[in-house]
């Protein structure tokens, strides 16, 4: 079974929990590049409003070959309780090309259900994923 996975990251706290479980699964990975700058407040600001509008935004062209992947593990953060504008574009553009997905999201807020986020990807790609989980981050952001 080939897998590979596709993370985004605005931080870089989603990055390496992406590349933690590749060394530890030995498993393919691949990140999506925004091609919009979210650098400092106005950054922040705009990464939020894109969340909560659903807004989809640029991001670079995938350069592999998903569809030869058995199983996609998208490993994305919840931005206010939603899907990052980057993941949304990725997968309204490529969603089709997976052929199984499980999900890795990270989170700031325990309280919050992120379970909502992951059933909206499931919507947006147009299939049910196989397996999910989810990270905490506590302490302060990366940058």
């Amino acid at each position: 079974m080939s897998r590979i996975i596709i993370f985004y990251s605005r931080t870089g706290n989603t990055k390496t929990v992406a590349e933690e479980y590749a060394g530890e699964n030995k498993t393919a990975i691949y990140g999506i590049k925004d091609l919009v700058n979210r650098r400092g407040f106005f950054g922040v600001v705009k990464s939020a409003f894109q969340a909560v509008l659903k807004t989809p935004t640029p991001i670079d062209e995938v350069s592999i070959d998903i569809s030869s992947y058995s199983r996609v593990i998208l490993c994305t953060p919840v931005w206010l309780g939603g899907i990052p504008s980057p993941v949304r574009t990725f997968i309204k553009k490529y969603g089709q090309l997976v052929n199984k997905v499980e999900y890795i999201v990270t989170h700031k807020n325990e309280k919050k259900d992120y379970r909502k986020t992951m059933k909206e990807m499931d919507k947006l790609m147009g299939k049910v994923h196989v397996r999910e989980a989810h990270v905490l981050i506590t302490g302060k952001q990366k940058n």
